[in-house]
């Protein structure tokens, strides 16, 4: 639950940030990775959250996965100011 709400923050966070798109992947598409250092870790953690999303209970999100991912939405959230 907690990646998954990591990345609606994430979402509005892209918007806030100006980037454009239907959803998360394409504003992350048109982010700058000069205007955004943890861009890496935002997709990594995106796509994480798409594998929950799409596989269901079929995704196993070991505990080390689920910790890695939280520390990269952190990280993004970090460099733009969110906390």
């Amino acid at each position: 639950q907690a990646v998954i709400e990591a990345d609606i923050i994430l979402g509005e966070l892209l918007t806030k940030l100006g980037y454009k798109g239907e959803g998360i992947g394409e504003q992350l598409k048109r982010a700058n990775k000069g205007d955004f250092n943890t861009l890496d870790d935002a997709w990594e953690a995106h796509k994480v959250r798409n594998d929950i999303a799409h596989q269901g209970s079929n995704f196993v999100l070991t505990d080390q996965l689920a910790y890695r991912t939280i520390l990269q939405y952190e990280n993004v959230f970090k460099e733009h100011g969110e906390i």
